[in-house]
């Protein structure tokens, strides 16, 4: 179906032509807008699209390889039409886009998501979009995220459309001076050459009389000539006499200060500056008068303050010269008033010092490299991130960071790390060798990982890297690690070109997602980085002279990085977690599925006391995957702050009284005695879940006592001057916990034994929520323990006095 068209489509059309964008090269602030939606969306295609009269142009695109497109087929001529988001789920559902082209044939789009491009008049240029191969759905932070990416696009616009008149001006302006300057010097040189010949013309006039009509006539015409000179000059050109009173006063004078030349002739010299920089500029003269040189170009002096008629204040430069004419001192001053000049210096400096801010605001890191791999800047963050201070890296090679210890093969004591909680060794694009001899990359590498990894807890250990391979700006590819000590590879490693290297030598983009870089203390992180080329546009080289206009001149390169670790660290609990809680749930749903399979076989209707047992076992099954998933649910809610803690004031003997009651059906069941010490305190905290809390444990402490032994619960109040608190304690006699599971019982799914969950019926979770719970009440839990001897659980909770 064809895209309307805006009731406003020629003013729109208008708008987009204004900012002379179309047909014009790829940009990279652009195509990195293109590749974070990209990267966002998690999608293989994204662009920047401005709609034409009759097309779609792409200014960015991330896995399209077409420019342009019909506008009747395009999906951004409909975006233009909504007023935040066009999404498109499947469009094959959809009737206006079911039988267009890019959906029918390449490249296959199914799923389409725009934010219009709308300018500051309200007028919708373009969209930027992405796209998808395969139907889905947007999360509301992504739909935001792209409107964001959106208004920094039209931003990117605007900023180019200002950089554009600025840069027209500024050679407009250069044009201008040049020419002034020229003027000025040819009048600086007329008017010496002119007054040189007053001067002799006047020494003249005693011993030639009889050609005084013959020399009156030629004053008259050097003082026209003169005259005009001086009217025409758009600078101001004043001369005043040894008392500094004016006695010259041109047409420039009189534009750049408001006063007509009958106004302040025979005026101080004062009249034109500010008040207080009179007394200043008379000792200037007066020091002037007395010096032997004879003038004093623009620049050679400081900058100086006029005022006009209206008394308002103007920055200006000037230069001054002294002639002597019959026996008195001339002083003429040539001044220009750089009042649009200064404008202009601080609107750059504003610029420059908003980019700084921007730099150093940044939480990536940034490095700058000029063509032979050399750090030209780096952003605060990227020196924190690599350890060293930012003046430390300036001058330094690329090196520095990528590559490792040639002697050693790795940089100082830094070793390859297991997986774990702190520090990853993280995948990388280097090349490593595994135990059978083969040559595999990264990727392999962490497939082969999680191919090799066991259930929860278990640790994966990657194989130890390959050096760091060198960075050498004037080669095209990279040298093998067969050349350093200590490193003997059993096949050679093929040499490949270098990302940054690419990027310096034909100024692509390159983003490399699994790196390693290296601090200055020796330790290496993992890192994903992108690196891009920077480019010099054919018209600034056309006009710096130096190549061809239609060559983009490749200036360096700008890495942007960031630590990954955390993520890492993340992403391998997730897949840890994804396979504990898959384990734990297939346990009840076979029994379900072996008991309901059985009765539904009908092999069993002859024995109903069998089936009535298989029945029991599929009600316990399912009863303990509710529990399981509501442990679950608990987890993530509380520890994810999305379940808000109803804190009010309590009394910590009723709450310990309630929980003792709650588990008193079970103590009794399992033969095992409560013992309850209760001590009358005032809480500000959630008394549901602290009863939750110790009816939890008061479970673990029944399920693990034997039959005739006693679970005690106690209290004691713990006075302290800065923060009182009460201490909780369950104790029980039963079998203990090793020393080396007394933390680790406290994580999800983490029991002392891998029985404990189907002989007790726990779903691993009881203690991962009692600690979320104590901790949202800013206190802490933990537990001492003997084998055989049985375990203490403590947990404390502040008094109301401290309240959180």
């Amino acid at each position: 179906m064809n895209p309307p068209i805006p009731e406003n489509e020629a003013a729109r059309l208008a708008a987009l032509y204004e900012y002379q964008i179309l047909d014009t090269d790829p940009e990279p602030a652009f195509d990195d807008l293109a590749n974070l939606a990209a990267y966002i969306c998690s999608t293989p295609m994204a662009s920047i699209s401005l709609v034409d009269a009759d097309r779609q142009w792409f200014k960015a695109k991330v896995g399209l390889e077409i420019t342009e497109t019909p506008r009747q087929i395009a999906f951004c001529a409909h975006t233009i039409l909504e007023p935040e988001v066009l999404i498109v789920p499947d469009a094959k559902l959809d009737s206006r886009f079911a039988n267009n082209p890019l959906v029918t044939s390449d490249p296959g789009m199914r799923f389409y998501a725009g934010i219009p491009l709308t300018t500051s008049n309200g007028y919708a240029i373009g969209a930027v979009c992405v796209m998808d191969r395969q139907p889905r759905q947007m999360t509301t932070q992504q739909v935001e995220a792209l409107k964001a990416l959106g208004r920094q696009a039209i931003a990117q616009l605007d900023l180019r459309q200002q950089n554009a008149l600025l840069a027209k001006s500024a050679a407009e302006r250069q044009q201008t001076q040049a020419a002034l300057r020229k003027a000025k010097d040819e009048l600086e040189l007329r008017v010496a050459e002119r007054t040189a010949e007053l001067v002799s013309v006047n020494e003249q006039l005693s011993v030639e009389l009889l050609e005084r009509k013959h020399v009156e006539e030629a004053l008259r015409v050097s003082q026209a000539r003169f005259a005009g000179i001086l009217e025409i000059a758009d600078d101001a050109i004043i001369s005043v006499d040894a008392n500094q009173r004016i006695i010259l006063f041109n047409q420039g004078a009189e534009k750049i200060f408001g006063y007509s030349a009958a106004e302040v002739l025979n005026e101080p010299l004062g009249k034109l500056l500010p008040q207080q920089f009179e007394e200043i500029h008379r000792q200037h003269v007066d020091k002037f008068s007395k010096s032997a040189g004879k003038a004093r170009k623009m620049g050679e002096r400081s900058e100086i303050y006029g005022r006009r008629s209206d008394g308002s204040e103007f920055p200006a430069e000037a230069s001054i010269s002294k002639l002597e004419v019959g026996g008195e001192t001339i002083f003429t001053t040539i001044l220009r008033d750089i009042s649009d000049r200064k404008r202009n210096q601080a609107a750059l400096e504003r610029l420059s010092h908003q980019n700084e801010l921007i730099l150093n605001s940044v939480g990536e890191g940034l490095c700058g490299l000029d063509l032979q791999g050399k750090i030209t800047f780096v952003n605060p963050a990227a020196a924190k991130l690599l350890g060293y201070k930012i003046e430390e890296l300036i001058g330094q090679s690329i090196n520095t960071i990528l590559q490792q210890d040639v002697e050693t093969g790795r940089r100082g004591d830094a070793k390859t790390r297991r997986r774990g909680d702190a520090e990853s060794d993280a995948d990388q694009d280097l090349c490593t060798w595994s135990e059978s001899g083969e040559f595999i990359r990264g990727e392999e590498e962490e497939e082969a990982g999680r191919r090799g990894q066991g259930r929860a807890g278990s640790s994966l250990t990657t194989l130890d890297p390959l050096p760091c391979l060198p960075f050498d700006p004037s080669s095209s590819k990279l040298e093998s690690p067969g050349s350093y000590h200590g490193v003997s590879p059993r096949h050679p490693v093929p040499a490949s070109p270098h990302p940054i290297q690419e990027s310096l030598r034909d100024g692509t983009v390159h983003q490399v997602r699994k790196a390693i870089f290296w601090r200055r203390d020796g330790c290496n992180f993992p890192v994903e980085y992108v690196s891009t080329p920077i480019l010099r546009s054919p018209t600034a080289v056309a006009f710096s002279g130096s190549k061809s206009p239609t060559q983009t001149e490749i200036l360096g390169a700008v890495i942007a990085f960031r630590d990954i670790t955390e993520r890492q660290i993340v992403e391998r609990m997730k897949d840890e977690f994804i396979s504990v809680v898959s384990h734990e749930l297939r346990t009840p749903l076979t029994s379900i599925h072996g008991s309901l399979g059985i009765l539904a076989s009908g092999l069993l209707s002859t024995q109903p006391e069998k089936s009535q047992r298989l029945l029991e076992i599929a009600v316990d099954s399912t009863e303990r995957l509710v529990r399981l998933i509501n442990d679950i649910l608990d987890v993530e809610r509380i520890e994810s702050g999305k379940v808000t803690m109803a804190k009010l004031s309590c009394n910590a003997a009723d709450l310990m009284a309630q929980a003792a009651d709650t588990m008193q059906a079970m103590a009794d069941k399992a033969g095992v005695t409560l013992s309850v010490s209760t001590v009358s305190a005032q809480l500000w905290a959630d008394p549901d879940r602290i009863i939750q809390t110790l009816t939890n444990l008061l479970s673990n402490g029944i399920k693990f006592s034997s039959r005739g032994d006693t679970v005690w619960l106690s209290a004691e109040l713990s006075p302290s001057s800065q923060s009182p608190t009460i201490l909780f304690k369950v104790q029980d006699r039963g079998r203990g916990i090793p020393a080396d599971k007394l933390e680790t019982i406290f994580e999800r799914f983490q029991q002392v034994d891998v029985s404990d969950s189907r002989n007790s019926e726990g779903t691993g979770l009881g203690l991962a929520i009692c600690r979320s719970i104590v901790q949202q009440h800013g206190g802490r839990i933990w537990v001492e323990s003997t084998l055989g001897e049985g375990s203490t659980f403590y947990f404390t909770l502040p008094l109301e006095g401290e309240k959180q």
